[in-house]
């Protein structure tokens, strides 16, 4: 799941990709990237996206069935309330207004 630790963990890599591979000729990342027929991207983009991965909220879901129990968000902190509860969730990342 994509928890508070672990969305640090992208938005820090995403910087250091930003600050010391974007900046420089896609071909120096060519090794790193896993699909190439995308192309990388930019250092906007990164910085958009790190701002996107701030606010995350999650949704309860039966992953079986692949749908969504409710359609009401729930911060971080409210699952650790709710941690009790036999319930898979889904995180949910919405753009940025």
């Amino acid at each position: 799941m994509l928890t508070p630790r672990v969305l640090a963990t992208l938005r820090a890599t995403l910087l250091f990709w930003q600050e010391e591979m974007a900046v420089h000729s896609m071909e120096i990342a060519r090794p790193y990237w896993d699909q190439s027929e995308f192309s990388p991207l930019t250092v906007a983009e990164i910085e958009n996206l790190r701002r996107e991965l701030v606010s995350v909220s999650y949704v309860a879901c039966d992953p079986q069935q692949n749908v969504l129990l409710s359609m009401q968000l729930f911060t971080a902190a409210d699952l650790e309330s709710l941690s009790s509860q036999a319930v898979a969730w889904a995180a949910v990342v919405l753009p940025t207004s």
